[in-house]
């Protein structure tokens, strides 16, 4: 069964979303996790295996160059010539800054002490003046965590 919308349809089956059609940023969520995967992407050979469904095959391909083109640029990846992308080293070992204003910081702080908490971890509290990636991965477990509690809710048992 699918559920269909002018941008997207979603196959209840496989529980998998398809986009008849994609944004720039659409395209770079989708290479980011092809480059976390697979080291290289070739358009001619890769094209199918990112892209399931297209209802336009030259426009989605000019939306991933232009992806394409701002991962190249954010040092992520090397375009080999042509139409062929290879990543520029290890993904794991890519790197972004980022700054976060008190109050996020001190928000993060706060949701990841309750979790703390609640299941009597004081090892991974944080500092809300020195935030650390161990937080940000903390708040994706945490993350996670509830969306697993979520899903076991509205289906009364594991998915």
């Amino acid at each position: 069964m699918f559920l269909f919308n002018s941008k997207f349809f979603f196959d209840f089956s496989s529980s998998r979303v398809y986009y008849l059609s994609m944004t720039v940023y659409e395209a770079s969520g989708k290479l980011y996790i092809w480059f976390s995967l697979k080291d290289s992407f070739s358009m001619e050979e890769d094209f199918l295996g990112l892209i399931k469904i297209s209802e336009d095959p030259e426009r989605d391909k000019e939306c991933i160059k232009c992806a394409l083109k701002d991962l190249e640029s954010g040092g992520l990846v090397k375009s080999a010539g042509g139409e062929i992308w290879i990543l520029s080293r290890p993904f794991e070992s890519y790197e972004q800054n980022l700054e976060i204003t008190a109050d996020i910081c001190l928000a993060m702080a706060e949701i990841i002490n309750a979790f703390c908490d609640t299941i009597d971890n004081e090892e991974e509290k944080c500092n809300p003046s020195s935030i650390k990636i161990s937080d940000l991965k903390n708040l994706i477990y945490i993350a996670n965590h509830l969306m697993e509690e979520k899903r076991v809710d509205l289906n009364g048992e594991m998915e």
